[in-house]
């Protein structure tokens, strides 16, 4: 079936779209955290790492966090991230110049399937390196939306509402796995704009009698999940909030009241179809309140922006073969006696419980000329610079392997 408005050459352009989009919707919303457990590593080697707060966390050269915050200050990475979709074919590399000479190199065999891979340079705060975020609600909502509008592209074709939709969710699960709570802004214009309004359209069309009813649900669904995606980044923001210390307790309280009334909105019917006989609810407007209280809780935060020294490689995933990571520490800022410093008074730490334990990259190319390290891994996680605190020492027999 197909809108009344829609045409031969959007039915062609937006069914290439499409194809393109559904190729691409192949990462695993199970396996966002950088921090998440990779079960393939034993545990008995988690227990033996350095505990996090053993280790000073190196930050970035000033220039380098300027360069991931200029513009909104919201919007926390403009140079340092890149995401490139990895065939199995001829494989590829991600990150370069333009994530400060970090970067990954994966053959074609490392894969199973054509697979977006992130490389993202972050700033995060020391202590959320040990923050256990649950991702699994946000990871049902991703998918329970790419399989509704695979039904509505299935029964309606592709047209324009639901190829710009799928194109949005396609970059909103990026944001997700990068970003985490500290996303981008205009995830949250995604999710209503790209997403709840198209759906409405499709709900519009149905109250003027050119859709069938039956899609209705299925609208609302979308929408619904778009609008409970937004609350679980306002909510954990919040919890963040909650967490860090000397947070604005006013700016909290604001926060909180615009989440309840995000809450109140989702139930709340839109009058616009109030004779119309359609039921649908102000999920666009409760998105808008969801934005407002992460943005409160984000305020809330002293600091926030409080640089550490990181990679992210994403998404958290295990490969068929092994992948070379090259990390750079020519942006790092080392200690005043730097200058006289080397890699192994410095390191690479690399965590796969949550972030409670850190252990040192041991096999690996030592560059000091480029100042580079590179290594060999089978799976992806984050890395962060830093020294170990002299009282921590790990035994011969008991250290972490990369």
């Amino acid at each position: 079936m197909q809108t009344a408005n829609s045409t031969k050459k959007t039915w062609l352009r937006s069914w290439i779209v499409t194809m393109i989009l559904f190729s691409l919707l192949t990462v695993n919303c199970e396996n966002q955290n950088p921090l998440g457990p990779n079960e393939s590593a034993p545990v008995n080697n988690w227990e033996s790492g350095i505990p996090v707060h053993q280790i000073s966390w190196l930050s970035w050269h000033p220039e380098v966090i300027q360069s991931l915050s200029q513009g909104n200050s919201y919007e926390m990475e403009r140079k340092g991230s890149d995401f490139e979709l990895i065939n199995t074919e001829s494989g590829g590399f991600v990150g370069g110049n333009i994530t400060f000479d970090n970067q990954v190199v994966i053959p074609g065999a490392a894969l199973t399937e054509d697979t977006w891979i992130a490389v993202q340079v972050t700033c995060p705060l020391a202590n959320e390196f040990y923050l256990d975020y649950n991702t699994a609600p946000q990871g049902d909502l991703m998918s329970s939306m790419v399989e509704t509008l695979s039904i509505l592209a299935a029964e309606l074709g592709p047209i324009s509402e639901i190829t710009t939709a799928q194109s949005a969710l396609a970059e909103v699960q990026i944001y997700f796995e990068v970003y985490a709570y500290l996303t981008k802004n205009n995830v949250f214009s995604l999710l209503k704009d790209d997403i709840i309004l198209e759906m409405k359209a499709l709900a519009e069309e149905i109250a003027d009698g050119e859709l069938a009813v039956e899609y209705l649900p299925l609208l609302q669904d979308v929408s619904e999940d778009a609008a409970l995606a937004s609350r679980w980044l306002s909510q954990s923001s919040l919890d963040f909030a909650l967490y860090a210390p000397n947070s604005n307790p006013a700016q909290i309280v604001n926060a909180q009241s615009d989440l309840d009334q995000g809450d109140v909105l989702m139930s709340t019917p839109d009058d616009e179809f109030d004779d119309d006989g359609v039921e649908w609810f102000e999920y666009h407007r409760a998105v808008s309140k969801y934005k407002k209280s992460w943005k409160d809780s984000r305020d809330a935060v002293p600091g926030l922006n409080a640089p550490s020294a990181a990679v992210d490689f994403l998404p958290n995933m295990q490969f068929e073969d092994n992948v070379e990571i090259t990390l750079s520490w020519d942006n790092v800022e080392l200690p005043e006696e730097g200058g006289n410093l080397e890699y192994g008074d410095f390191e690479v730490f690399y965590s796969e419980d949550g972030g409670e334990f850190w252990f040192p990259i041991e096999e690996l190319t030592i560059d000091e000329n480029d100042e580079t390290i590179t290594f060999e891994i089978d799976h992806f996680t984050r890395y962060a610079w830093g020294l170990r605190d002299s009282q921590d020492n790990l035994g011969d027999d008991d250290e972490g392997q990369n």
